[in-house]
C-alpha cells in the first residue's frame, strides 16, 4: 500500500523563515524584535530572497530601524514565503 498523502509544506530553510516570522510576530513588541529582524534578512538571503525582496545591506542592524520599518521588511519577507508555499504541491507523501 502506497504512504498516505499528507500537505507538503515548506522544507529546510523555508520553513526556518516561517518560524522566525511567526517569532517575530509574536515578539516584535518586545526588545528582541531588532535580533529576530536580523536572523530573518539573514535567512532570507540564505534561501536567495535578495532577487525578489528588497533585503537590508549585511551591514544594517534592525535594532537601529522603526518598527515600521521591520514590520516591512518582514511583511515583504512574508509575501515571497507564502508565494512559493502556493507554488509547492498540495501534496506529498
Amino acid at each position: 500500500l502506497p504512504p498516505p498523502a499528507e500537505n507538503a509544506g515548506l522544507y529546510k530553510g523555508l520553513k526556518e523563515l516561517a518560524d522566525l516570522i511567526k517569532s517575530y510576530t509574536e515578539l516584535k513588541e518586545g526588545g528582541r524584535a531588532g535580533g529576530i529582524v536580523n536572523t530573518i534578512v539573514s535567512t532570507a538571503k540564505q534561501c536567495n530572497f535578495e532577487n525578489d525582496v528588497k533585503l537590508p545591506d549585511d551591514e544594517a542592524d534592525a535594532s537601529d530601524m522603526t518598527a515600521d520599518e521591520r514590520d516591512q521588511i518582514v511583511g515583504s519577507v512574508y509575501s515571497k514565503l507564502m508565494e512559493i508555499e502556493s507554488r509547492l504541491l498540495p501534496t506529498g507523501l
